[in-house]
């Protein structure tokens, strides 16, 4: 082949390849947007101090909409370093709830927008909270929390993947944030949580003795 017909060629690959990613990028974009307004308009309402407890837990992630999370607001997509940093602070650590946000978004490998990914979820916690057991079903999940001090669980609330942390507050009773509307912070017995919660066998739970 020619060599200016070879440099021609090239060039066109090399500008449509560009106009495709910057196509996907724009649309991606539009997307984003579309997303941020419609999260916005559920929680503009909202003030961000209404997410936190009395003794500085986080209880409701609707509250976070002006923190960024893996590109999207956090009241959409938040709920994992909510928990870990409930976790953390029940654990007396000093911590800020943007730095976990932070360091939790740059263990994902790619910027863009989604949940928290289990890999991401243990490294952090391996990091901060050494020695945590984790199960995976239904069954496992409640038979080990039972007997748990504290623990992380995975779920599927209203069928949207949801992280949840927990402590013991007495005997027999456990303190849950970030649950769902109308239960975001409260205790309860864990067999009773799981009755009400709990609908499938796609469960996966880290906890402390």
């Amino acid at each position: 082949m020619h060599s200016n017909t070879k440099r021609r060629l090239l060039f066109s690959l090399a500008a449509a390849a560009a106009l495709t990613g910057a196509a996907l990028a724009l649309r991606r974009q539009i997307w984003l947007d579309a997303y941020r307004r419609e999260i916005r308009e559920k929680t503009a309402p909202l003030k961000e101090a209404d997410g936190w407890t009395a003794d500085g837990y986080i209880k409701d992630q609707d509250h976070l909409y002006y923190y960024t999370y893996r590109t999207s607001p956090a009241s959409g997509n938040g709920c994992g370093p909510v928990a870990a940093f409930d976790l953390r602070r029940h654990e007396g650590h000093d911590v800020r709830f943007l730095d976990v946000l932070e360091e939790m978004d740059a263990m994902h490998r790619r910027n863009v927008p989604g949940p928290t990914l289990m890999p991401v979820m243990r490294q952090y916690l391996d990091k901060y909270l050494p020695g945590g057991h984790e199960v995976h079903g239904a069954k496992a999940a409640i038979d080990a929390a039972e007997r748990s001090r504290m623990g992380l669980l995975r779920y599927h609330e209203e069928s949207v993947p949801h992280f949840i942390p927990y402590f013991r507050v007495a005997d027999g009773q456990f303190r849950f944030f970030n649950v769902s509307d109308g239960q975001e912070d409260f205790s309860a017995a864990w067999a009773d949580f799981a009755a009400e919660h709990i609908q499938d066998n796609d469960v996966k739970l880290i906890w402390w003795e």
